[in-house]
């Protein structure tokens, strides 16, 4: 009987959370802000006036009570004025003749609010993109900009965030990430760009790998300078796991200063740093401008022959380990006595090699009367048994396979169109 009851309590559960799954699926998270691309910032035109699209964004609220906010800069004090743009469909419920009014003051940004709810000024099926307004009067002569505007439900303002689906969540804002850096007596410093101060105020998860002596004890301070401030339910100490690296998660507030960040604490190496707006956390990416973005991971010297069996393999012994999950490009010469067709793929013996295994094959041509130029772009696999290095398998898989030779190859991280295969004699 109790086992019984246990399973109806499991079973009313799973329903319950199901349904809120549903119910928020249709209206939103809390806090969550209902636009994409709101962080750009938009000076008013000619008219004294900066037009934000919201009717797609808000379509699915009408009715609902929400709050806007926003920042503010002007060049002089004055009133700014928020309504729905005259053309109609979805938008807030302020219309032109009863617009929002808004004290602006001069000297930098500021945030400003209000609560207001979502209207659609049109029937259903009518055509029209549904706008906001922000509009000062043209007599003042004030010139203004807005940015980081955020509409979500309830009627509460919370800190900015980027829209569900902007490109920013999930996106690496530390640029230099991927590199191995190793404490210099007990201390070892991260500068952040000046840049940040766009964030302040928001969070931030910051996650790495650590090596170190199992049992060692690291702090992470981000107070230097006044870079950020770990929340209060994230421990500053962290206990290393031990030789491998290991991954790390902690969360944060961005300050407003340039500052640090800074980890203490005996001998000990970080990597694949990651800063990314939110408390969620993501896979490790790179930044778009890592500097090691085309950097030669492997190169080849000597050329490879297959064997009587048709069979190349590449050791790439330990240069792609520490790099798993990121983008690579494999670019590699080869040529043969007869045209045919070798396959590609990562040697399942174990380690780091490429993300291209036996169930993926790439299929290359082999030409006799030149040697082929190709590049394969792909990811870097961790494939296990650490002990094993990875490789790089070139096969002909006919009956009676011809001979051919992998002359240079070489592997760069990400895909940089730069010109990474040299000419050969």
């Amino acid at each position: 009987m109790k086992k019984r009851w246990m399973q109806c309590w499991v079973w009313a559960l799973c329903i319950l959370l199901m349904g809120l799954c549903r119910a928020q699926a249709e209206t939103g998270w809390p806090g969550e802000n209902l636009l994409r691309g709101s962080m750009a910032e938009g000076t008013a035109d000619e008219n004294g006036r900066v037009t934000l699209t919201v009717g797609d964004a808000l379509a699915p609220y009408v009715g609902r009570t929400v709050t806007v906010s926003f920042d503010i800069s002007a060049d002089r004090e004055g009133t700014v004025l928020v309504y729905a743009g005259p053309a109609g469909g979805v938008s807030i419920g302020n219309s032109q003749a009863q617009g929002q009014a808004m004290e602006v003051r001069s000297g930098g940004f500021s945030r400003g609010s209000f609560t207001t709810q979502v209207r659609d000024y049109w029937p259903v099926g009518m055509p029209a993109d549904g706008e906001i307004v922000f509009s000062a009067d043209q007599s003042s002569g004030m010139k203004f900009s807005i940015r980081r505007v955020k509409i979500e439900l309830g009627d509460q303002a919370t800190a900015w965030m980027p829209g569900e689906d902007d490109r920013i969540l999930g996106a690496n804002l530390l640029v230099d990430s991927v590199r191995p850096r190793h404490a210099d007596h007990g201390r070892l410093q991260i500068p952040l760009s000046e840049e940040w101060a766009d964030y302040a105020g928001l969070p931030v998860t910051i996650s790495f790998d650590a090596q170190g002596t199992a049992g060692q004890t690291v702090l992470l301070d981000g107070e230097t300078g006044g870079a950020f401030t770990l929340l209060d339910e994230t421990p500053g100490e962290i206990t290393l796991q031990g030789d491998d690296y290991a991954r790390y998660t902690v969360h944060a507030v961005m300050g407003r200063g340039q500052g640090s960040m800074e980890f203490r604490g005996g001998e000990f190496s970080v990597r694949r740093i990651k800063i990314e707006l939110g408390l969620r956390g993501t896979a490790y990416t790179l930044h778009d401008e890592d500097p090691m973005l085309g950097e030669e991971l492997f190169v080849l010297e000597d050329e490879v022959a297959s064997t009587a069996y048709g069979k190349a393999e590449i050791p790439l012994g330990e240069a792609l380990r520490g790099y798993e999950g990121l983008p690579v490009c494999v670019r590699f010469l080869i040529a043969g006595e007869v045209d045919g067709t070798v396959q590609m793929y990562a040697s399942q013996n174990g380690g780091a090699s490429i993300g291209v295994h036996i169930g993926g094959k790439v299929a290359v041509p082999v030409q006799s009367d030149r040697t082929g130029a190709y590049f394969v772009e792909t990811d870097v696999w961790d494939y296990g048994q650490p002990a094993n290095a990875g490789s790089i398998i070139f096969q002909d898989e006919t009956a009676n396979p011809q001979p051919f030779r992998v002359l240079q190859m070489i592997i760069t991280l990400g895909k940089a169109p730069a010109e990474l295969i040299r000419s050969s004699n």
